[in-house]
């Protein structure tokens, strides 16, 4: 059964900046208070483990093309039938092909969903 969705989760644009730092278990990743409100409120910290897993094997890989910080975008879109496609893209618009994820079922509560990693840190846009 297909549910309801809102574009986008409400009341996130009142995190522009955190106060604390949250450190993903076993990984040099930390995250925001943002990102911790999306969890809690979305219980969607299998979407944290998506997101760092991903975030860990873009950084192995690409560590031996540039010398560059890396800036992942990352991108959940739910589709109609409650799956969803996750995919990681480096901020100009390319997508890291080894870095797409297709999700059987989700309940998370909205349409899409981005946030972006850098310098080992995730954020929603507007912490950015």
């Amino acid at each position: 059964m297909s549910t309801i969705r809102p574009k986008t989760l409400p009341d996130l644009h009142h995190f522009t900046g955190t106060e604390n730092w949250w450190k993903y278990p076993y990984s040099r990743f930390t995250y925001t208070d943002g990102i911790k409100h999306v969890a809690e409120k979305a219980k969607a910290y299998w979407l944290l483990d998506v997101i760092f897993s991903h975030a860990a094997n873009i950084t192995k890989q690409e560590r031996h093309n540039t010398d560059q910080r890396l800036f992942m975008v990352f991108n959940l879109k739910v589709n109609p039938d409650d799956s969803a496609v996750f995919t990681a893209e480096d901020g100009n618009g390319n997508v890291f092909d080894y870095a797409r994820q297709e999700i059987g079922y989700t309940d998370f509560p909205a349409k899409s969903f981005k946030c972006y990693l850098t310098d080992n840190v995730c954020m929603l846009p507007s912490e950015y």
